[in-house]
């Protein structure tokens, strides 16, 4: 497995994920648990882990920069 982001918010976390699910790729958020009981556990850890399959690092990234750039031009708008 490989971390391909560290957020501070599971919401964010768990979309990024759901975003990679709908394009194919299985993607993990190994800190769910912690950051659900305990919020602050996640922060002190440099913040919640996004993870995907080594193959798949590469993939993913492009897609959360093309879904990254697709919010802030629509933001512009």
């Amino acid at each position: 497995m490989e971390t391909i982001a560290r957020v501070m918010s599971l919401d964010l976390a768990q979309t990024m994920k759901m975003n990679l699910g709908a394009r194919g790729i299985e993607a993990f958020i190994p800190d769910e648990v912690s950051a659900t009981v305990d919020p602050f556990i996640s922060m002190a850890k440099q913040g919640i882990r996004l993870q995907v399959q080594e193959g798949d690092s590469e993939r993913a990234l492009q897609i959360l920069q093309e879904l990254k750039n697709a919010d802030m031009s629509e933001n512009e708008s």
